[in-house]
């Protein structure tokens, strides 16, 4: 058993014992614990990478994907909170693809 500030103590001094954060951004809302944990990584100065892949991404050249952004309710691209995503940018970057992370964590790795 693990009340929430037991969960909360335990998961924040793990988190700050890591050199990097990976953060998975998908879902139709970023995860709000992963959400907390880029706040605490970013606070400590810690490189993110964040792993957006969801495909509603694509597409921004497509005449009729931004013409549906003129009717209420009908944006055909995902949402990310700007404040967590320019959080995780601060401190790293956003990729699109696992083979894009790959290379996102080998340029990490060389550099430190």
């Amino acid at each position: 058993y693990a009340d929430s500030t037991m969960i909360a103590q335990y998961d924040t001094d793990a988190l700050l014992e890591s050199d990097l954060m990976i953060a998975v951004l998908d879902g139709a809302v970023i995860d709000v614990g992963v959400a907390s944990e880029i706040g605490v990584a970013y606070h400590a100065d810690m490189p993110i990478l964040g792993l957006y892949t969801d495909s509603r991404q694509q597409g921004a050249d497509n005449p009729q994907k931004l013409e549906a952004l003129q009717e209420v309710a009908e944006s055909q691209f995902s949402y990310v909170n700007l404040y967590t995503a320019g959080l995780v940018k601060l401190r790293g970057e956003i990729v699109s693809s696992s083979d894009e992370l790959l290379e996102a964590l080998k340029a990490y790795l060389k550099e430190s």
